[in-house]
């Protein structure tokens, strides 16, 4: 998980902005703010929630990442 996804996603559950400046780092809560603008309603959290559902075993070939030399 990026730092911004982890941001948004701790900004979106509610966690107090103060807690995440000292969690992500920042030294200034403008940095950390710019977290705070995405706070998804209801019905987009269903949604998301919905698109990101298993609804069963994965299908098809299993592609991995190439090594890195």
């Amino acid at each position: 998980m990026t730092c911004a996804t982890f941001g948004t996603v701790m900004a979106g559950a509610g966690v107090p902005m103060r807690t995440l400046q000292e969690w992500m780092g920042h030294e200034h809560i403008d940095t950390t703010s710019i977290y705070a603008d995405y706070a998804p309603n209801s019905r987009e959290v269903e949604m998301v929630e919905a698109a990101f559902a298993i609804r069963g075993p994965v299908r098809g070939p299993v592609v991995s990442e190439p090594d890195v030399i």
